[in-house]
């Protein structure tokens, strides 16, 4: 697994728990499966850009702010 990868999973995690969505929900809003949204919160799957902005909006993440986070 690669280190940014899980970072950010962590991030989407915690956020999408912050927010009480399942992730079958957040799959939903952006469009892709819950399985994938596990993947990505395990960080067992790099996650393609425009599913990183579509998660951002939903969220109300900076992807700014997350680049700095994890370095």
């Amino acid at each position: 697994m690669n280190r940014v990868d899980v970072l950010l999973g962590e991030i989407i995690h915690d956020r999408r728990k912050e927010m009480r969505l399942t992730q079958t929900e957040l799959a939903n809003k952006v469009g892709t499966t819950t399985q994938c949204i596990y993947y990505y919160e395990k960080g067992k799957r790099g996650m393609p850009i425009s599913i990183f902005f579509k998660l951002c909006r939903v969220l109300g993440l900076e992807p700014n702010d997350i680049q700095r986070e994890i370095g």
